[in-house]
This record gives structure tokens, sequence and C-alpha cells, in this order.
């Protein structure tokens, strides 16, 4: 039984995003100290690119609703060999966006699925790490590494990384934001890979560190105000942001407002991947409520479920996402790149209905700042 309630949590996770069913609780314990520091947080707010490399980014630049873009990048690529960083790719997006006049916000990949559809998926962290001692999980349906973010091995390193990726582009005005987001969405793992394997939860739970530890509610708790607070240590001239998500291995574990409280006390950026046109419709949900109280301390930044359009997620169209972030009063929006471009003049596939809606998030969310 408990088998199929953590599978049925997998597949119900993502429906779960922005529906308002989080129930609240008291905010108060919060360090009041925070409100201060709210004036510094100087955000612009406005639209951002969700890059792509499989689409054109020179169209997506020449677009004026966009403030700039979101460029992902896997560790297992900028860092093959320990210590030797390859930011080619990095610096290139970062020129070409920034001599635009357009600001560049990175996020590592940490953990993955090899159901996405590139190889690099099934192996998001280097190899060299597991000859270091840093233990990892491996699942032979997805044939996926899927690193153990608590390992001390796998932490340690991963966090010289953020210091690397800040001491390269951390003084740079147009850097937006960094992710200081642990896991997959604050989620030890990715829950799809539950989809073709329906013991890959327990088999995960089961496994162990290089300090013999398995996972275990109090041990990701840890993990996740260590690593946000660290983050936030280095990037203290840096906005940084954490993607919410239940955060959970198992159906009773919901730390969506833990964590988010983590976020907000650390003064970083609170979001959750999932806005569509139908998100916060009810000013009574317990999410709502929770991005509304977060907001008068830190900026929100939401990111879309999938493109507009999709059908399996029922996204809507883009002009119901900007008035979902409108409604939810996000200072920034991930916008996905195919959308963009569809609202981009020269782009093959041009429609003015896009245009009309990025210019009207444009104006709603950037504008108004």
């Amino acid at each position: 039984m408990m088998r199929i309630s953590i599978f049925l949590f997998c597949l119900l996770i993502s429906s779960a995003s922005c529906s308002g069913s989080t129930t609240i609780k008291d905010t108060s314990a919060i360090d009041s100290e925070i409100a201060e520091k709210e004036s510094e947080n100087v955000v612009n707010g406005g639209l951002v690119y969700f890059a792509n490399s499989k689409l054109p980014d020179d169209i997506a630049i020449q677009n004026p609703y966009i403030m700039g873009a979101l460029y992902t990048i896997y560790w297992s690529e900028v860092e093959r060999e320990k210590g030797e960083y390859d930011w080619s790719e990095v610096d290139k997006f970062f020129k070409n966006w920034t001599s635009a006049g357009k600001k560049v916000g990175i996020r590592v990949i940490w953990i993955s699925t090899g159901l996405w559809p590139h190889e690099v998926a099934r192996h998001p962290a280097p190899e060299w790490l597991w000859k270091d001692g840093a233990k990892y999980h491996y699942d032979e349906k997805t044939k996926t590494e899927i690193p153990l973010f608590w390992d001390p091995i796998y932490n340690e390193h991963a966090l010289r990384l953020m210091r690397a990726i800040y001491d390269r582009y951390g003084k740079d005005p147009n850097f937006l934001f960094v992710s200081s987001t642990p896991g997959y969405e604050t989620f030890p793992c990715h829950p799809r890979t539950a989809e073709v394997n329906p013991n890959f939860f327990e088999e995960f739970a089961q496994t162990k560190d290089s300090q013999g530890r398995a996972y275990s509610p109090e041990l990701w708790q840890k993990t996740v105000k260590e690593w946000i607070f660290a983050v936030s240590a280095i990037y203290k001239e840096v906005l940084a942001f954490v993607s919410l998500n239940r955060g959970g291995l198992s159906p009773k574990e919901d730390y969506f407002q833990l964590f988010g409280e983590y976020a907000v006390e650390a003064n970083a950026i609170v979001g959750q991947n999932g806005i569509k046109a139908s998100s916060y419709l009810n000013a009574n949900g317990g999410r709502y409520k929770l991005f509304k109280e977060w907001k008068k301390k830190v900026p929100v930044f939401q990111e879309m479920a999938l493109a507009s359009g999709n059908e399996e997620r029922q996204v809507g169209t883009l002009m119901g996402v900007m008035e979902a972030a409108v409604r939810i009063d996000t200072d920034y929006l991930n916008v996905y790149a195919i959308d963009v471009l569809k609202g981009t003049k020269g782009y093959k596939d041009y429609d003015p209905t896009y245009e009309e809606a990025l210019k009207f998030g444009y104006e709603k969310l950037q504008l108004k700042k």
C-alpha cells in the first residue's frame, strides 16, 4: 500500500503546483528583522526568457518585452575535470544577452531524469565526484545517476561550484539572479522517475551516502536549510531564488511552507514552477496567501508549468498565464522559449496574440515597478 501511495504522490505532485492546497501555519516565527532587508532587494521585475538550446536566442533577444534570460547548466558539462571549468558556452550566452541590454540568470541542474530527451540528463554530476567518494543512486529503468544531495562530499564540491559561478559573474551588474534551489525543486530526486519504476522511491530511500546515511525527513530538512543559507551567504550582492515544491520523499512530507520560510529568512526570492492560466484564482488558497505574505519581505518568482497551450498540464493561453502572474503579483515570470519566440516579430511562427500577451505582462510586471 505504501508503494502505491508514493507512486500516486509522484503523479499528483505536478498538478499540485499553484493549486493553493497548502495549509498555512503561523508565520510569525520568522525573524522580524527580515523585513528590514526588503529595501536591499531593489528589483525591476519582469518577464524572463527560459532559454532552450534548440531554439534561436538571437530572435528572442530582440523582443522588447523580455528583460533577460534564465540559462541552465549541467555540472557535468562545466567541470568535467575537478577544478577545471569550461565557461565557454555560459560566457557566449552571457555576452549575447548583456550586449543587447538584457540581464542573465543562471540555474545549475543538480538532479534530473533519464526521461528527459538529452543524454546529459542521465549524468548531471561529473564522474570525478564518484571517484572522490560521493555516492549516488542509480536507476536502472531510466539509466540515471541521481546524486544524494545530502552527501557531504557532493555538497562540498557543489558549493564550490556556486562560488566559482559567483567569482566569474557575480560582480557583473547584468547578472540577474542565481538559483539556490537544492535538489530538484527542493525535492531529493525527480518524481517522474517513478513513472517507469514503481519501486523507485523505496529503492532511493535505502541508498546511503558516503557517511552511511540514507534519506530521512530530518536529514533532508537540515540539508535544504543549510544549502539555502550557504548560497545566500556567497551571493550577498546578487539575488538568489528558491523554486519550491512539496520537498519530501513521501506523501506525508509537505515542506512547501517550511522551505519557503527558509528562503525568506535567507533573504532569497521565493517561487515555484507550475503557473498556468487557472492558477491563483482562489484568494483563500494556501499558496496564494503564502506568496502574498512572503511578497512583503522578498521578491516572488513564478515559472510556467510548460509552454502555453499544453493540454496535458492544462497550461492555457499565454495571456491567461500572464493574468495569473498578475493575480499573484509576481516580480519575475519565467516564460517558455517558444512562447517568447511566437510573440517576437521575425520568428517564422510569429503570432500577434502572443506579442499582445507579452506586452501585457511587461506593462503589469515591469513598468509598474
